[in-house]
């Protein structure tokens, strides 16, 4: 959402910037493709519009022409990173929508199995020697400066 709020997100606009394309032009003719545009204005994606408006307004947002509350809001965050999603414009994201059709049970599996199971076996501690308690292990004497002292009294100073 940040390079939504910033424009700075790999789409034509600011791709052009950077000189990595020839013209800032969306392929629908209708101006320069900023997320604003795609967002709120490309006829290419009217049909992912009206199913983004949908959910905004069951998510409680009524005002879905204003791009910037639109994009600063929390609530429904998800529901616009969705729809730039499925609009396959940002390559930097396709990977994503490739691992979420993958075979979730392999997947799964890999993520049940323990550190040990996958080869992994890291020390509890650099430090933790056999025969150590927990105990000694997190044992940590103050330094003198660190502790408190009651001030000194005497007893001719209790004396008026």
């Amino acid at each position: 959402m940040i390079q939504m709020r910033s424009m700075r997100i790999a789409l034509r606009h600011f791709v052009y910037k950077i000189n990595e394309v020839e013209s800032d032009k969306c392929p629908c003719g209708e101006g320069s493709q900023t997320p604003r545009h795609v967002l709120l204005q490309c006829q290419t994606y009217g049909a992912l519009r009206k199913t983004l408006f949908d959910q905004l307004h069951k998510a409680g947002m009524r005002e879905l022409t204003n791009y910037d509350t639109v994009v600063s809001d929390p609530l429904v965050t998800r529901y616009v990173a969705q729809f730039m999603h499925r609009t396959g414009l940002l390559a930097q994201f396709q990977h994503a929508e490739r691992q979420e059709s993958d075979d979730e049970t392999g997947d799964r599996e890999i993520m049940e199995q323990s550190p040990e199971d996958a080869g992994h076996s890291p020390p509890l501690a650099t430090t933790f020697e056999e025969g150590e308690s927990l105990t000694q292990l997190f044992e940590y004497t103050l330094p003198d400066w660190a502790i408190p002292r009651r001030p000194e009294t005497t007893m001719n100073s209790n004396r008026g």
